[in-house]
């Protein structure tokens, strides 16, 4: 059995995914639970995850609508 991912390599792959813009500026991120089933880890790990991103401002919450990319600045 594979070792699951840490919230950190997630946060990573998902920055990578918004650098490669399959997740685009504006767009709504897959919901947690979603994010839960594709890595294979529990909420609280994607949880964390998106923290990092939220510090890192790769991505906002809007309460009551998801989380989102963030916009380019440019």
């Amino acid at each position: 059995m594979p070792i699951p991912l840490s919230a950190a390599q997630i946060a990573d792959e998902i920055a990578n995914r918004i650098h490669r813009r399959v997740y685009p500026p504006g767009s709504r991120m897959p919901t947690h639970q979603a994010l839960a089933v594709e890595f294979h880890v529990s909420m609280t790990t994607i949880t964390n995850a998106m923290r990092m991103l939220r510090q890192e401002g790769l991505v906002v919450g809007v309460q009551g609508l998801g989380v989102y990319v963030a916009e380019d600045d440019d």
